[in-house]
Protein backbone atom coordinates (compact mmCIF):
# COMPACT_ATOMS: atom_id res chain seq x y z
CA UNK A 1 0.00 0.00 0.00
CA UNK A 2 1.32 3.50 -1.17
CA UNK A 3 2.01 6.10 1.39
CA UNK A 4 -0.71 7.93 -0.09
CA UNK A 5 -3.87 5.41 -0.33
CA UNK A 6 -2.41 4.54 3.92
CA UNK A 7 -3.32 8.83 4.83
CA UNK A 8 -6.73 8.11 2.40
CA UNK A 9 -7.36 5.08 4.39
CA UNK A 10 -6.22 7.15 7.92
CA UNK A 11 -8.19 9.88 6.63
CA UNK A 12 -11.53 7.96 5.91
CA UNK A 13 -10.78 6.11 9.23
CA UNK A 14 -11.02 9.88 11.29
CA UNK A 15 -14.07 10.73 9.33
CA UNK A 16 -15.86 7.38 10.29
CA UNK A 17 -14.99 7.91 13.61
CA UNK A 18 -15.74 11.74 13.79
CA UNK A 19 -19.57 10.24 12.22
CA UNK A 20 -19.72 7.43 14.66
CA UNK A 21 -18.74 10.34 18.33
CA UNK A 22 -21.93 12.54 16.66
CA UNK A 23 -24.11 9.44 16.12
CA UNK A 24 -23.33 8.77 19.65
CA UNK A 25 -23.90 12.17 21.17
CA UNK A 26 -27.14 12.66 18.73
CA UNK A 27 -28.87 9.73 19.82
CA UNK A 28 -28.19 10.00 23.31
CA UNK A 29 -29.83 13.53 23.14
CA UNK A 30 -33.14 12.37 20.74
CA UNK A 31 -33.27 8.81 23.19
CA UNK A 32 -33.42 10.75 26.20
CA UNK A 33 -35.69 13.64 25.28
CA UNK A 34 -38.11 10.86 23.89
CA UNK A 35 -37.94 8.51 26.41
CA UNK A 36 -37.39 10.38 29.96
CA UNK A 37 -40.81 12.13 29.78
CA UNK A 38 -39.71 13.42 33.66
CA UNK A 39 -36.28 13.04 34.85
CA UNK A 40 -36.18 11.03 38.55
CA UNK A 41 -33.64 9.93 40.32
CA UNK A 42 -33.30 6.14 39.03
CA UNK A 43 -34.77 5.08 35.54
CA UNK A 44 -37.49 2.87 35.28
CA UNK A 45 -37.98 -0.17 33.30
CA UNK A 46 -40.15 1.73 30.98
CA UNK A 47 -37.82 4.10 30.52
CA UNK A 48 -34.52 1.54 30.26
CA UNK A 49 -36.54 -0.52 27.33
CA UNK A 50 -37.52 2.89 25.48
CA UNK A 51 -34.10 4.09 25.75
CA UNK A 52 -33.00 0.49 24.56
CA UNK A 53 -35.26 0.33 21.52
CA UNK A 54 -34.46 3.73 20.73
CA UNK A 55 -30.57 3.55 20.29
CA UNK A 56 -31.51 0.16 18.75
CA UNK A 57 -33.32 2.03 16.06
CA UNK A 58 -30.40 4.76 15.62
CA UNK A 59 -27.68 2.01 15.48
CA UNK A 60 -29.30 0.43 12.53
CA UNK A 61 -29.69 3.31 10.72
CA UNK A 62 -26.11 4.21 11.66
CA UNK A 63 -25.12 0.97 10.12
CA UNK A 64 -26.79 1.26 6.90
CA UNK A 65 -25.51 4.87 5.94
CA UNK A 66 -22.34 3.66 7.13
CA UNK A 67 -22.59 0.39 4.57
CA UNK A 68 -23.49 3.52 2.11
CA UNK A 69 -20.71 5.81 2.79
CA UNK A 70 -18.22 2.93 2.59
CA UNK A 71 -19.46 1.74 -0.66
CA UNK A 72 -19.48 5.33 -1.98
CA UNK A 73 -15.74 5.67 -0.48
CA UNK A 74 -14.89 2.76 -2.52
CA UNK A 75 -15.85 3.89 -6.04
CA UNK A 76 -12.64 5.72 -6.96
CA UNK A 77 -14.15 8.12 -8.79
CA UNK A 78 -16.03 9.33 -5.76
CA UNK A 79 -12.76 10.42 -4.16
CA UNK A 80 -12.36 12.25 -0.84
CA UNK A 81 -10.02 13.78 -1.85
CA UNK A 82 -11.68 15.49 -5.38
CA UNK A 83 -14.79 16.38 -3.25
CA UNK A 84 -12.68 18.52 -0.99
CA UNK A 85 -10.65 20.35 -3.94
CA UNK A 86 -7.51 18.47 -4.01
CA UNK A 87 -5.94 16.87 -7.41
CA UNK A 88 -5.10 13.09 -6.34
CA UNK A 89 -1.44 14.00 -8.15
CA UNK A 90 -1.33 16.16 -5.37
CA UNK A 91 2.21 15.20 -3.61
CA UNK A 92 1.01 15.36 0.33
CA UNK A 93 4.71 14.98 1.53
Amino acid sequence: MSERDQVRQALRAQVMMQIYGELMKKSSEVCFNHCVQRPTSAFTPKDFGCLGRCTDRYTEAFTVVADAFAKKAEDPSDDAFAMAGLSNEEDFS
